[in-house]
């Protein structure tokens, strides 16, 4: 179980259902996969779309520019903390560059306790970013700091659980004779 946890697609709302943490790379790379540790809280059946966005620069918040995308489906997610490997459309990205990791849910119409939750830490170990939530997509009101429950109390200014994987494209060699 990690030290924190932060709730996104919360039932009913339209601002909040979305997350997203920011990283940047300092290299020049292609992406190839995201792992988020995540868990999903009461039967929700909506599937998670992981979008690789640009920055809103001065706003802290994703941009609207989608570079690469994935799907966790509902199904797939337990009630237990875990991680999921989510195989994203491969995009190389610019070193020293702002992205952001947005999980992006349709608008809940459920009532009561159904969300996800995705592991967080309010040490701020990865000090080039930040985990928000908001409406992928809205203006800038509508993205904040994500309130996050820890052992202790609730925090701001923290980061989600996630692994980024770079490196290597595939490739076709053809027209080649040997021998």
């Amino acid at each position: 179980v990690p030290p924190c946890k932060t709730q996104f697609f919360m039932p009913g709302t339209t601002s909040s259902e979305d997350a997203g943490q920011s990283f940047s790379l300092s290299v020049a790379t292609p992406l190839t996969q995201v792992d988020l540790f995540l868990r999903r809280v009461g039967p929700v059946a909506q599937n998670i779309t992981v979008k690789i966005t640009n920055d809103n620069p001065g706003f802290n918040m994703p941009g609207t520019t989608v570079y690469s995308t994935g799907t966790i489906t509902a199904s797939s997610l337990g009630t237990t903390f875990a991680w999921f490997s989510v195989p994203m459309t491969m995009v190389s990205l610019a070193p020293n560059t702002t992205y952001w990791i947005v999980l992006d849910v349709p608008f809940n119409t459920a009532t009561g306790s159904t969300y996800y939750e995705m592991g967080a830490d309010s040490g701020g170990g990865y000090g080039t970013g930040i985990v928000n939530h908001g409406k992928f997509g809205g203006n800038s009101s509508t993205w904040s700091y994500t309130p996050t429950t820890c052992l202790g109390g609730t925090y701001s200014g923290h980061d989600a659980y996630f692994k980024v994987y770079v490196g290597g494209y595939s490739g076709l060699i053809s027209a080649v004779n040997v021998g």
